[in-house]
């Protein structure tokens, strides 16, 4: 158990920096999430409407397939296993230990 009242306040300090700083990352992970989303949505939108106007709204769907299997890795990696990453480097220390 962790009591804060035997901090001194630089262990306070660093710890709220800790924490601000995990809080940015995750902040910024899913703000990029969302503009690949938004940026996936809006050209996908235009490509498809320019190919209504050429006959055949379909012929860029394997482009956007490879796009959205890449668009949900992203998503699983910010939403559903952010800490994949730390998870990697602690099985590499491991393993040189």
């Amino acid at each position: 158990m962790n009591d804060s009242s035997k901090q001194t306040p630089t262990q306070a300090s660093e710890d709220y920096a800790s924490l601000e700083k995990k809080a940015k990352d995750r902040a910024s992970a899913k703000l990029g999430f969302a503009i690949h989303l938004t940026v996936f949505g809006i050209i996908t939108s235009i490509s498809f409407i320019q190919g209504l106007f050429a006959g055949n709204p379909f012929a860029v769907v394997a482009g956007f397939m490879g796009w959205g299997i890449g668009l949900f890795w992203h998503g699983f990696a910010v939403f559903i296993k952010p800490n994949l990453k730390k998870q990697f480097i602690e099985h590499e220390l491991e393993k040189e230990s």
